[in-house]
């Protein structure tokens, strides 16, 4: 219960923390890149890490769901630092994807978890992943803010640090240039509905980020 009040009680950022720094004793760094279309990768942030892009099939890397036989390609407490970004609205069980980056993950390590988050009423969420789903066919369903506190407390990890800001990425933007003319109609029905998921062209994206080492 202390990580969930910890984690839903602070107001947003007006910008990005510098995340780096969070990590920056960490000898060897994984970085699990989900970004989608539009949005700003946190790659360029960690120069120096190993960067696994995160696919939902084919590709080697974190399991879609509990039966899927994929795993990260690295050996056990690999990293002292693995930093998963934007990724658990890419997978279909993340109890499983959590499970192989704490194997990777060497036992006095920190997990940097960098998530967006759809919003809290239920209506404005499904207009959200909508449109996510749109622009980018790796999407499943991302979490309110919420349900993804819920998720990362029951990791059973202690927060150490964390933040909450706002981005704004182009609605129009998409991974799927065949979705484009009825991407462009959903944003249009989404920005008139005055949810706050798109307004002057863009979708609103909150993000919420966690420092969590082991207990």
């Amino acid at each position: 219960m202390n990580v969930l009040r910890s984690l839903l009680g602070r107001r947003p950022a007006r910008e990005r923390p510098d995340l780096a720094s969070w990590v920056a004793g960490a000898r060897s760094v994984l970085l699990i890149d989900g970004s989608g279309p539009g949005a700003s990768p946190l790659a360029e942030s960690f120069p120096q890490a190993t960067v696994q892009r995160h696919e939902t099939s084919g590709a080697p890397g974190l399991p879609f769901h509990d039966r899927d036989t994929r795993r990260l390609p690295f050996a056990d407490a690999s990293f002292d630092a693995v930093v998963v970004a934007d990724v658990l609205g890419k997978v279909l069980d993340a109890g499983a994807a959590f499970d192989d980056v704490l194997r990777v993950l060497a036992p006095r390590g920190s997990l940097l978890l960098a998530q967006a988050v759809a919003p809290e009423e239920f209506e404005a969420r499904a207009a959200w992943n909508a449109i996510a789903r749109m622009r980018d066919l790796r999407h499943g369903w991302t979490p309110s803010s919420r349900q993804l506190a819920a998720q990362v407390s029951s990791l059973r990890l202690a927060a150490e640090r964390e933040a909450a800001w706002d981005e704004d990425v182009d609605a129009s933007s998409t991974a799927r240039p065949e979705t484009a003319s009825s991407l462009a109609l959903l944003c249009a029905a989404a920005a008139v509905r005055q949810q706050g998921v798109v307004e002057g062209g863009a979708l609103l994206v909150q993000r919420r980020a966690w420092l969590l080492v082991r207990r």
